[in-house]
């Protein structure tokens, strides 16, 4: 139980707000514009319910056999727009009330979410004690505006890059687990970017990236890259090439991605080459999927991964236990997920009514072999109203007590529950 009277009426206090927003919703709208058009101030947000119980199933690493979150969130967003150019501010405050033992070095898999917290190049802190973290977070805040075929963007911005589903390698600057129960807003990085257009479908896109290591030899680290991207055919085509810094050594990356249909089936793929220019090493990971839907309304999507990064089960608690190595490091600030090499993931969505989707899916290291088995509901409950939950159920080998070998990447997981209520206006 939660420990803090405080906490308590925070949660109490969060609930009677999103039930009288259920009842309700707010439409986004224009706050104001001037009256020769030139100037407009638009406005908008949400407010989020995020609900995770987990059993650990006697595994003896985890200080305690079950635990609780709760995170509430609201965040706030608005655009003013002054002719062709954009000022973009998105202010997010939440509270997490966790149960004894969530807080622990234990939990550092990032089970549920599982974006990084990297260095920006400045962050108001967090602040924590008796079970409660409240975070004041300035997600985006950037000014965008065309300069002949180009769009520009200055500031703190979200940046996608990737094509494929469960797994995207090229995607590095701020990416989303595969196994993320709530992948809704990409945490926003400090960056400059320009996006040029050579045509509806032939574009580049130039980034540079900028975070903050205080009390560090190199305080001002810097990433960068490009991806052009064109339509040929049906398929959709990107190149990339990006520096990546680390506390260590650089990372060099260069990246393929592919979308397109043959037939009915839906194809997609991406590669990213990795090299260390101050070691040496390099590794490669690819991916590679389709999908397909069914007149019933059912979608069947699967992928294979190849992780380079990787290592065989025999070195998974060593692979765990190292925290200097670059691979530790990319781990830590979720540009990695996985420490196996082979993987697969499948997905099966059902539309019950047009309100109502089911989702069954699972991932799976296939040389432990070990997965993990999503079940999950989507519901639109209400105009701009969403409610998800589901249950996330590892499958594999446990590790055999605190000094035990790991043989399994999935055993070492709990059974998850979730549900997530998220009212937009």
């Amino acid at each position: 139980m939660v420990p803090c009277r405080k906490v308590r009426i925070l949660l109490v206090a969060f609930l009677a707000v999103t039930t009288t927003l259920v009842g309700a919703p707010i439409q986004a709208r224009e706050l104001w514009a001037s009256s020769d058009g030139e100037l407009a101030w638009e406005g908008w947000g949400y407010i989020k319910s995020q609900n995770m119980g987990m059993h650990f199933r006697d595994i003896e690493i985890y200080p305690q056999n079950s635990g609780a979150m709760n995170a509430g969130i609201l965040r706030l967003a608005s655009d003013l727009y002054w002719g062709d150019a954009r000022f973009n501010l998105e202010h997010e405050f939440s509270f997490r009330a966790m149960t004894a033992g969530l807080d622990s070095d234990t939990t550092g898999l990032g089970f549920g979410t599982t974006q990084a917290d990297r260095p920006r190049l400045f962050d108001i802190d967090d602040i924590d004690g008796d079970g409660l973290t409240l975070v004041n977070n300035v997600d985006r805040l950037a000014v965008s505006f065309p300069i002949g075929a180009a769009d520009i963007h200055i500031g703190r911005q979200a940046i996608s890059w990737g094509s494929a589903w469960f797994w995207k390698p090229t995607d590095r600057f701020s990416p989303f687990s595969p196994m993320d129960i709530d992948p809704d807003v990409k945490r926003g990085v400090d960056a400059l970017r320009a996006e040029i257009y050579f045509g509806p479908s032939t574009s580049l896109d130039v980034v540079a990236t900028f975070e903050r290591h205080e009390h560090t030899d190199r305080e001002l680290w810097v990433h960068g890259g490009a991806r052009f991207r064109t339509t040929i055919g049906r398929y959709d085509l990107a190149i990339s090439a990006a520096r990546f810094q680390l506390s260590e050594a650089s990372n060099l990356m260069a990246g393929l991605e592919f979308t397109g249909e043959l037939g009915d089936v839906g194809f997609r793929g991406e590669a990213a080459f990795n090299y260390l220019p101050e070691t040496e090493e390099w590794d490669v990971e690819g991916v590679l999927g389709a999908d397909y839907h069914f007149a019933m309304g059912i979608t069947l999507a699967g992928e294979l991964y190849y992780n380079g990064l990787g290592t065989d089960s025999d070195g998974y608690s060593e692979f765990l236990l190292d925290k200097t190595g670059t691979t530790a490091e990319r781990l830590s600030r979720g540009e990695a997920f996985n420490f196996g090499r082979y993987y697969a993931g499948i997905a099966l969505t059902q539309e019950v009514t047009p309100l109502i989707n089911l989702t069954l899916s699972a991932i799976s290291n296939l040389a432990d072999p070990s997965a993990f088995v999503i079940a999950g509901l989507q519901w639109s409950v209400v105009e701009n109203g969403r409610f998800t939950a589901g249950a996330l159920i590892p499958v594999g080998e446990k590790p055999d007590g605190l000094a035990g070998k790991l043989s399994s990447e999935y055993g070492l997981y709990p059974a998850l529950g979730y549900a997530v209520l998220k009212l937009s206006f």
